[in-house]
């Protein structure tokens, strides 16, 4: 069903226009982590269950149609764990995710609690570290996982000789711990 045809032209504009005058709502376009086919806009909000739930609901989330669909929540990327994001000091920051690290340090039913480890040779401060975290864990698992079962109870650089579980591991492990969670069985499809 294509649902954006029910809502009016001036209905669409005033609901977009609302959501990005809040400054808590970020958003992101790109292909659909299992269909390529379809392109996705992703409404995001920094991991907020709350306006999540609230994107869900009040929005009438997720929303299909022919060729596209709009979700509450960045999704999973396919992707090699590169970025780039402005840093607070408003350089470009270059982030190779992969080269990050995390290990448990609690396992219950519904929330994993890790510790995220960071290349010593970044020289940023505890805001942009914990920026490229965020985009890490939500390219990996997506958002909604990402803020339904995971807490990072640290970040702290990679010490010599340590070794813990690449970020690029953290998909397998993650559908292993939570099976039923969004895209926990489609994760082997997406690289």
């Amino acid at each position: 069903m294509d649902n954006i045809s029910s809502i009016p032209d001036d209905g669409i504009d005033e609901i977009l226009s609302e959501i990005f005058l809040d400054d808590a709502i970020t958003w992101e376009i790109g292909p659909d982590p299992i269909n390529d086919e379809i392109t996705v806009l992703a409404l995001g909000c920094h991991g907020d269950l709350i306006l999540l739930d609230i994107m869900e609901k009040d929005l009438n989330l997720p929303m299909d149609g022919q060729g596209w669909k709009i979700v509450a929540g960045i999704p999973p990327k396919s992707w090699e764990g590169y970025f780039e994001m402005i840093g607070s000091d408003g350089l470009v920051l270059q982030i190779e995710g992969w080269d990050w690290q995390w290990s448990i340090a609690e396992l219950n039913k519904d929330k994993a609690s890790i510790t995220i480890f960071y290349p010593e040779e970044y020289k940023i401060g505890a805001a942009d570290i914990e920026n490229a975290g965020e985009i890490i864990l939500f390219g990996s698992i997506g958002e909604v996982n990402t803020s339904r079962h995971i807490s990072v109870d640290h970040y702290l650089p990679i010490s010599e000789g340590v070794n813990h579980n690449s970020m690029s591991t953290l998909r397998e492990e993650f559908s292993k711990w939570f099976p039923d969670a969004p895209f926990s069985q489609d994760f082997k499809n997406i690289k």
